[in-house]
Order: structure tokens, then sequence, then C-alpha cells
């Protein structure tokens, strides 16, 4: 084998081998915000989101999609979440918002039993959610206090049930006011091209 041929060979491998790092090298990489956890940026931040209503003092906001596998394997908990929601009178709110239309979002959710009176059609990146389900509960101001990433255990169910209870039946001093976001579940079913 020639200087010239062995040369190539190792060029060839080279590329290759910074190709192979190019490709897996985003994967692998920490986040990009300094290793906090997914949504830990949006907590105390108002949540923007044309046609949302902060009528109550816990507003339960849930980004999904109707494809989405954890968001449908989600929805026996929505069922309850939203009797939660009823039962505590004017305590706290529940609102979704998709990225598909209004009547199909609705149509999905009403054949799964969960019946919510607003229902939002945004891009889901527009309000800074890049993963399905995200729950984000907001004070009276829109400002978000707690989020849930991706499809809940039963610890994580419990406690967003927690905070829709009246507050006559809510232990003193109540959830905290931000969340450790350290311990959750991430399931992240990326929607592009929203």
């Amino acid at each position: 084998m020639t200087n010239l041929e062995r040369a190539s060979h190792i060029s060839v491998i080279l590329v290759c081998a910074l190709t192979v790092y190019v490709l897996i090298r985003p994967p692998f990489h920490g986040p990009a915000d300094g290793g906090r956890p997914a949504g830990s940026q949006l907590l105390g931040k108002p949540l923007r989101l044309a046609g949302a209503t902060w009528p109550a003092s816990q507003n339960l906001v849930i980004a999904m999609t109707t494809s989405g596998h954890f968001c449908q394997a989600s929805l026996p908990f929505y069922q309850r979440l939203q009797q939660a929601v009823k039962d505590s009178g004017a305590a706290a709110s529940l609102q979704f918002v998709a990225p598909d239309p209004v009547d199909v979002t609705k149509d999905f959710l009403v054949s799964h039993r969960v019946e919510i009176p607003r229902v939002i059609r945004a891009p889901l990146n527009s309000i800074g959610v890049f993963g399905t389900p995200t729950l984000m509960v907001t004070d009276g101001n829109g400002i978000i206090r707690h989020i849930f990433l991706g499809q809940l255990d039963q610890k994580q169910e419990n406690e967003v049930l927690a905070l829709v209870r009246p507050a006559t039946g809510r232990q003193q001093g109540g959830p905290k006011a931000s969340r450790d976001l350290s311990d959750l579940r991430t399931y992240s079913a990326v929607v592009g091209g929203q």
C-alpha cells in the first residue's frame, strides 16, 4: 500500500468518525439550559395563551395531541381530574390546548368521557411545550406554579388532584408553590412542526 493510499484511507476513516460524532452527539449531549429538567424554565412565568382565562386560584392547562400515545393513556386520569375540578366549585378550572382543530379535540375528549368547557387551538411550541402531555397549573394571574410532564404515575396524579381539592379539604399549608421537577418521568412525544 502506498503512502497516498494509506493517507486516503485515514482521511475516509476520520471523515466517517466525525460524521458519526456529529450525528449522535445531540441526543447524548446535556440540556442546553444548564442541566435543569425540561419544563422548569416555565415555572414562575406567565402562560401567554390567547383565549385562556384564569378564573380560579388553580387553573389547570393540559397541552396534548389527539394522536399522542401518552395523551391517550392519560385519559382515565383526565376523567378523574375533570370530576375533581367540578367538585372544587370555583377553586379550580380546567382547559385543554392542542394543535388540532377545536372541534376535533373536543370530539376526541367527549368520546372518551372527558367534557371540558374550554379547548384552545394553538401550536404547542408557542407556549414552550415540546412534549405531550404537559399539565401546567397557574394561579389566578396566569403565572405557572406547577408543571407535570408526560404520563403521570399514581403519586403525581394524587399531587395534581390535591391541588384542585376545595380549600376546606386541604391540609394546612397546602401544596408547594413551586415544583421540583427532578423526580418526574418525562415521556417526550415531540410535536414537530407546530
